[in-house]
């Protein structure tokens, strides 16, 4: 558990684990040569999915670092002031495969490449606030990565709505940013609850820092299926987390095959030409080498 102390360029560490909580001490970054931003009010800290890397979200930059899961150690930090950036930021969060780095800023969410060899360079504006009242002001504020996939924001006042990024693991606009897409049904702002990471899994080698919670084989985890532009009137892309290799195959209404391919390791966007099928609804569906399905999603296919 890494927790930042408010008023000085340090963090306190602990392990949590079977036993009971472990503090670690605490780990001074005074000889960085920057100072961190106090964190007063009113950003946020987040863990990119893998666990590999740190940000800090605050009201003056943004902070990268790596993180050793073994040891709880930072290092390597990046820090990007927000005058060299396009906006200032308040929420952070991270797509499933870890790529993309999501941030808020008020009236726009934007998308960084996490991949890119200039970070700051690979920004996207992904959402502009469409000035939806509900009842107040319905803009972009703190952000949550679910165990569905999918990223959730909050707003800053006291409104009914979430903001929903539908495919954060696609790059640009097709990840789908949906404006007050769920309704709650009592007001709520400002704070949004955690979801622990449970797919994290153990590094092996050096350490399982995780004491058995997650540890299956990396090909019996769910794979993330997303598929741009959906709906298509042909040809459309298959957007896939990191896996160990799969078979893919499209499904018609009637459960009949009407293709099928397999996918190399590792492979992330896989072509899928669909213009010789009849308009409808088709499933695209992801399975192992035993026939376990890993994943699937639908897709809608025009005149």
């Amino acid at each position: 558990m890494v927790v930042p102390r408010r008023l000085d360029n340090s963090f306190q560490l602990s392990l949590l684990s079977s036993d009971g909580v472990e503090y670690k001490g605490i780990q001074d970054f005074n000889t960085w040569g920057f100072e961190i931003d106090s964190m007063q009010c009113c950003s946020q800290s987040a863990f990119s999915t893998d666990g590999s890397k740190y940000f800090r979200n605050g009201p003056e930059s943004l902070l990268v670092l790596d993180f050793d899961r073994c040891t709880g150690q930072l290092s390597n930090p990046l820090r990007l002031d927000w005058d060299s950036l396009p906006f200032g930021g308040a929420g952070v969060a991270t797509s499933p495969n870890s790529r993309f780095l999501y941030l808020t800023s008020g009236g726009t969410v934007q998308q960084y490449d996490l991949w890119a060899s200039d970070l700051s360079a690979s920004m996207q504006v992904v959402a502009v606030y469409d000035g939806t009242l509900a009842p107040y002001p319905a803009n972009f504020f703190l952000m949550m990565l679910g165990p569905n996939g999918k990223i959730y924001i909050i707003t800053t006042y006291d409104n009914r709505v979430l903001h929903v990024i539908h495919s954060p693991d696609s790059l640009g606009l097709a990840c789908n940013v949906e404006q007050h897409a769920i309704e709650l049904p009592a007001r709520t702002s400002y704070f949004i609850p955690n979801f622990a990471n449970y797919r994290l899994g153990p590094l092996d080698p050096p350490c399982d820092t995780t004491n058995g919670v997650g540890t299956a084989e990396p090909e019996e985890r769910p794979i993330s299926l997303q598929i741009a532009p959906n709906p298509t009137s042909g040809f459309t892309e298959v957007y896939l987390s990191p896996h160990q290799g799969c078979s893919l195959a499209v499904y018609n209404m009637y459960g009949q095959v009407m293709s099928a391919q397999t996918i190399a390791p590792e492979s992330s966007k896989i072509p899928l030409e669909l213009g010789q099928a009849a308009a409808g609804l088709y499933w695209v569906v992801l399975t192992d080498g035993k026939g376990k399905i890993l994943g699937s999603a639908k897709v809608l296919v025009l005149d």
